[in-house]
């Protein structure tokens, strides 16, 4: 029961994190309900944040379901970063005033990126070196 409870809400996260893509909301929040995706400028960084971070969580939840811990603690920053990338650019292209300008941010999410990778592979290395 509590691995079929983790999947569902695993599922449901990563389905209101990629339902924007798509044109529609799903709130869960207060009166839960489906609505229209409107892309505004003002708060596109709320869904990208909101999108990234959900997605995270799902993922960790699925890692858990299929017994994969993360070796590092430096993990779920990589992996939000990451998701970051990947939602950043998707939502500026959705938003109706496009300029070149909103993906400023995006080499510094690389190098954030990267920079965790490393510190990711470097834990990774390390974390049982003296356990036995």
């Amino acid at each position: 029961m509590a691995r079929l409870t983790i999947g569902l809400f695993a599922f449901l996260l990563l389905l209101v994190a990629v339902l924007p893509i798509f044109g529609l909301n799903l709130v869960l929040f207060m009166n839960p309900r489906l609505e229209p995706f409107e892309a505004h400028t003002t708060t596109l960084y709320l869904f990208v944040n909101r999108s990234a971070a959900y997605a995270s969580i799902a993922f960790f939840a699925l890692n858990y379901l299929r017994h994969k811990r993360p070796l590092s603690s430096v993990s779920p920053l990589l992996v939000f970063s990451n998701s970051c990338l990947i939602f950043g650019p998707i939502y500026i292209v959705l938003a109706p005033e496009f300029s070149w300008g909103q993906l400023a941010p995006l080499p510094l999410f690389v190098g954030l990126s990267l920079f965790f990778f490393r510190q990711n592979q470097n834990e990774s290395k390390k974390i049982f070196v003296d356990h036995w």
